[in-house]
């Protein structure tokens, strides 16, 4: 497997990303974690990678294989920051090199309040945000007083797709907004009812 891995916004190769690689066979377990850890690359000057394992030995039960990758001050995902990407193990693409490239996002935080401050007539009230092919969301039931704040992580220098929506028992609120985030910093947004 080789590529690059790229800084969001600049597209610029990340030197120094270290690129965890797992293999996971199929199924579920309850008590045990069946992960096993396969090695690791570090991404060079350019923010290229090789590396290289015999998948001989793991294609016979299928699985799968994933990609984890860790750099400060950048992320990927909002559950598991550093998880990059899952491959499903086909016993017929074994030992075939593949080129795979990794976008990484600079970390920033997006801190929202919700606030409705009299008893709203509303079924619930749906907020979602998202930042390259990342999204996340919440839903609260309506019906009562809301005052709450919560931190998002989202990506830094690029811009987050914000929507929120009230709707039910003749309420139909929605809004759309695009905000932008510094790396290292919090964008403060309030939705009030």
């Amino acid at each position: 497997m080789t590529g690059r891995v790229v800084d969001t916004p600049s597209n610029a190769g990340l030197q120094g990303v270290e690129l965890r690689f797992f293999y996971r066979p199929p199924g579920f377990a309850l008590l045990t974690n069946p992960t096993r850890y396969i090695g690791k690359t570090t991404t060079n000057s350019n923010g290229a990678y090789n590396f290289k394992f015999d998948k001989t030995s793991f294609s016979a039960n299928g699985g799968y294989f994933s990609v984890q990758a860790f750099k400060n001050d950048y992320f990927y995902g909002f559950l598991n920051q550093n998880d990059l990407i899952v491959f499903d193990l086909d016993s017929t693409h074994v030992n075939v090199p593949f080129i795979q490239n990794f976008v990484l996002f600079r970390a920033a935080k997006l801190t929202v309040r919700f606030v409705a401050e009299t008893v709203t007539n509303f079924e619930f009230l749906t907020f979602s945000y998202s930042y390259g092919p990342i999204g996340n969301g919440i839903s609260f039931p309506g019906g009562r007083k809301i005052d709450t704040m919560i931190n998002f992580q989202t990506a830094g220098d690029i811009s987050t797709f914000v929507q929120w929506e009230a709707k039910g028992n003749g309420v139909n609120i929605s809004k759309k907004d695009t905000i932008i985030a510094t790396r290292g910093g919090t964008y403060q947004y309030k939705i009030s009812l």
